[in-house]
């Protein structure tokens, strides 16, 4: 394999990530509206499921962010090498 080729295959990786970040992103909008209603709907329960469903959710979305900030960095990442190698 070339460098070329592999410079070829990075690219193809960004692009995938790409994909990968915009389906993310879907699910952290749609996840993010169904918990808002659910915590709308309950607000002011104060029963032990009810609050460790609120936790729950907030925990979710908390790892959802993750996956975004990583694909980002993982892109940057195969970007700057695809650079260093020319």
């Amino acid at each position: 394999m070339s460098v070329d080729d592999v410079k070829v295959r990075i690219g193809q990786a960004i692009g995938a990530a790409a994909e990968a970040k915009k389906l993310i992103e879907q699910l952290h909008t749609v996840a993010a509206e169904a918990g808002d209603l659910a915590l709308r709907t309950v607000h002011d329960s104060e029963q032990d499921c009810v609050k460790e469903g609120r936790k729950h959710f907030t925990a979710a979305i908390d790892e959802v962010e993750l996956v975004l900030r990583r694909i980002d960095n993982c892109v940057k990442h195969a970007r700057a090498y695809r650079k260093a190698l020319g």
